[in-house]
């Protein structure tokens, strides 16, 4: 009888783990609860982007259950790639076509499960750039390479640092196709912004890059940051070396007003070699010399500043003798 009891224990507790495992498969059963997409516009020969998700009641299943695609209600769209990822179809349209506006369905099984969605493709005449001009930078001599691409028929023309670009008779400087705008022998003069300028009708878009020589250099500059002369003193220039390709403009300052490079004896002036002279020094002459070479063509610059000041022979016999017998 206890063998008989303990049987019909174990068969009891068999049913119950069995009922107990289907009725939790019941309970993990998951529900394909809804499928999404939002209608979508893209300029004529652009691509186009279309994108439906599937979303589920509690947690998501295995890819291996599930499938989800795009697919045109009516006819076929241009080449397109298509991509599943986690449970997002893709479709993206490399070059729309007006043909390929329309109604596009998006589909999701899962298992026995069905759920699709509907969504809208509009192809517009809104003109864009499908390539625009990018910075580039090219050795002298050679030749640099803008192009300019639209989506539509248009107006297209160019801009040198805004600036209506020149294209001067007989000269083979710049050559301008329908796509693209070449500069030969590169020069440091050329350096600049290129600005591709497009128009249809009263539609106007522009975009720009920038050409530079791989040969140049920003200016930079090498001095001495202060300096202490004695009234009367003429032999110690004051040297300002500004670095760069091509070489750089010097201008100079004295507390924001220009000195002169006409040569004087009884005050600052610029030399020939860019150096800063004190004729007859004195206390008046003191003050904040800035030094600045510019880059005509980039327009870019480099400046430092010297605080010089200027000691009388007086004030320097009084503090010797002040120091020394007081």
């Amino acid at each position: 009888r206890g063998i008989k009891m303990g049987v019909s224990h174990h068969w009891r507790l068999g049913i119950c783990l069995l009922l107990f495992c289907l009725s939790c498969c019941r309970a993990q059963r998951l529900t394909l609860d809804s499928v999404e997409a939002d209608d979508v516009e893209a300029p004529y020969r652009t691509p186009a982007t279309l994108q439906c998700e599937a979303s589920f009641v509690d947690l998501a299943p295995s890819l291996g259950s599930f499938n989800i695609t795009i697919q045109k209600e009516e006819g076929n769209h241009s080449a397109a790639e298509k991509k599943i990822e986690v449970f997002v179809a893709t479709l993206t349209i490399l070059s729309a076509l007006y043909t390929d506006s329309g109604v596009y369905l998006c589909n999701a099984t899962y298992e026995d499960q069905y759920k699709s969605t509907s969504f809208s493709l509009s192809v517009t005449e809104t003109l864009v750039f499908v390539e625009q001009p990018q910075d580039t930078t090219v050795p002298l001599n050679q030749t640099a390479e803008f192009t300019c691409i639209t989506n539509l028929p248009s107006i297209k023309r160019w801009l040198k640092n805004s600036l209506p670009l020149q294209f001067p008779a007989g000269s083979s400087k710049f050559e301008e196709t329908e796509n693209t705008l070449k500069i030969h022998l590169v020069e440091f003069a050329d350096m600049g912004s290129y600005t591709c300028v497009v128009q249809l009708a009263g539609e106007v878009i522009e975009e720009s890059g920038y050409l530079t020589a791989d040969e140049y250099v920003a200016p930079h500059v090498i001095g001495v940051p202060g300096i202490d002369l004695v009234d009367g003193d003429m032999t110690s220039p004051i040297i300002c070396k500004v670095f760069g390709t091509p070489e750089p403009v010097y201008l100079w300052h004295k507390d924001n007003i220009s000195v002169t490079t006409e040569i004087s004896k009884n005050g600052p002036y610029i030399d020939s070699e860019n150096r800063l002279i004190l004729s007859n020094a004195n206390a008046r002459h003191s003050g904040l010399y800035t030094c600045t070479g510019t880059n005509n063509i980039t327009r870019d610059s480099a400046s430092k500043s010297y605080n010089v000041t200027i000691t009388s022979w007086l004030h320097i016999f009084l503090r010797f003798f002040l120091c020394n017998y007081l």
